[in-house]
């Protein structure tokens, strides 16, 4: 039993290690960028020309008697007041690693999902309730309340405390934002609040609603068109991912026999670390030029920059080894099955997870940001 516990406690406060490892800013989360400056700036906009009853969900008289139906649009993005609006965006900053842990393109067809299901309930529950509750509050609330669901289910709590007996974890700060947010403008905010929760719940629950996608020419007009804008700083220094690392001098990366090779149990390398992505083995990564590479080529290029990397400070280490004459055998690297089960946990195919593991030597931060590269 304690073995069990020992275990399960590893486990969680791994999973919480890697929920929270990663880049900082908007790196690998472009969806994100794009939903926040649209918030910002409709907000801004509504406020700036006192707007505010002009972009709230109304069926009566607006959108029934006077056809008014952009509210349809303008309801998921413009907050009314700046407290909302401060909130919902540290939320919605808050909740961009869930677009790390999903890929952007899926990301971007829950948040479509989301605002529909949720959407749809606010109408109804206006049409229901006609003479208690006029609107419903605009604002990206169906966003951030759907996530809600996400971040109850996937992210554990790290820190537990007692705050004058009650027992309270780090996740509470989190919930407490969303409450503030949930009574800002009662009963409209409550209405968009709990139509965000159903439509996260009702994702979570129906296979049918996970397997939406936009269609592929639609994620390939975002791509090339909105993602230079929305790609980060960081990405934009490294030059993205259609541009290959450079193999370090000195190591060949298609050695079998270099008793430095750390992934040696696959000759084919990597197969995937997207559920579905075909066949990607390291050797794909030359021809790994042009505006639009694949999944595949992505994956190609980051494992062998990875792994080059990993194999020339080894080759330093074990030239000073040398010349002290302290050289030992390589050692294959023992992995931690339970950093193994926390990977696979999110989502990552068992075999990148050990890809990812091997390069990094058993690090999980390192292993989580190699497997968030490939999306």
């Amino acid at each position: 039993e304690t073995t069990s516990s020992s275990s399960s406690s590893r486990d969680r406060s791994n999973t919480v290690e890697m929920m929270r490892s990663g880049p900082a800013g908007f790196d690998k989360a472009p969806v994100s960028k794009a939903v926040m400056l649209l918030t910002l700036g409709a907000s801004l906009l509504t406020s700036v020309l006192r707007a505010t009853g002009a972009v709230w969900l109304e069926v009566w008289p607006g959108m029934a008697q006077r056809y008014q139906f952009w509210r349809l649009l303008t309801s998921q993005f413009a907050f009314t007041s700046p407290g909302e609006m401060v909130l919902g965006l540290v939320l919605l900053y808050a909740f961009r690693l869930f677009e790390r842990q999903l890929g952007s393109g899926k990301f971007a067809a829950s948040l479509a999902c989301f605002a529909g299901v949720s959407t749809t309930l606010q109408i109804v529950s206006l049409l229901i309730f006609k003479g208690v509750v006029s609107h419903a509050s605009p604002g990206p609330y169906a966003f951030i309340f759907a996530l809600f669901v996400f971040f109850f289910r996937d992210v554990p709590k790290s820190t537990r405390f007692r705050v004058l007996g009650l027992p309270l974890s780090d996740k509470t700060f989190v919930y407490l934002v969303g409450l503030q947010m949930t009574l800002a403008s009662q009963p409209h905010s409550l209405l968009s609040a709990v139509c965000g929760l159903i439509a996260g719940v009702l994702y979570r629950s129906l296979p049918a609603l996970r397997r939406v996608r936009f269609p592929t020419w639609c994620r390939d007009f975002c791509s090339t068109r909105l993602g230079p804008w929305l790609e980060s700083s960081r990405r934009r220094r490294r030059g993205g991912y259609a541009q290959v690392a450079q193999q370090p001098a000195g190591v060949d990366l298609n050695d079998n026999q270099n008793p430095q090779r750390l992934v040696d149990h696959d000759p084919a390398g990597p197969q995937q670390l997207l559920p579905g992505a075909g066949p990607a083995g390291l050797g794909a990564a030359p021809g790994l030029v042009g505006a639009h590479p694949t999944e595949q080529e992505q994956l190609a290029a980051i494992m062998q920059h990875q792994r080059a990397a990993m194999l020339a400070q080894q080759q330093q280490q074990q030239q000073q080894q040398r010349a002290n004459g302290t050289a030992n055998p390589a050692v294959p690297v023992q992995l931690d099955e339970d950093k193994v089960r926390s990977l696979m946990s999110m989502g990552f195919n068992e075999h990148a997870v050990r890809q990812a593991l091997t390069l990094s030597q058993n690090n999980l931060e390192r292993a989580t940001n190699i497997l968030l590269d490939s999306r």
